[in-house]
């Protein structure tokens, strides 16, 4: 099976691999601070979601994804956000 893992492309494995729990928020912790850091390497995708599982951020490079209703949000990011103006709905989204 190991030997399987050699044959697999770089990137497809990292995107089955999804952090679970606390890791998950950590991760989802990682990804705000970035967008805080620079948000002009992040698409704004709120005015062309189509439904609301799609992100409301998605990075320009790493495809990563970010929802502002997302259930991993930490309260110091919802308040960051708040504080930038950014709507938070009272709804969680179901991050995929």
């Amino acid at each position: 099976m190991a030997q399987a893992s050699f044959n697999t492309p770089p990137g497809l494995l990292i995107e089955q691999i999804k952090p679970e729990g606390k890791m998950a928020q950590r991760h989802t912790d990682i990804l705000w601070r970035k967008y805080f850091s620079d948000p002009s390497q992040w698409w704004d995708n709120r005015c062309i979601k189509s439904c609301s599982t799609s992100p409301d951020f998605k990075h320009k490079t790493t495809q990563e994804s970010l929802w502002i209703g997302g259930k991993n949000n930490s309260s110091w990011a919802r308040k960051e956000l708040s504080k930038r103006g950014i709507l938070i709905s009272s709804i969680t989204y179901e991050e995929p």
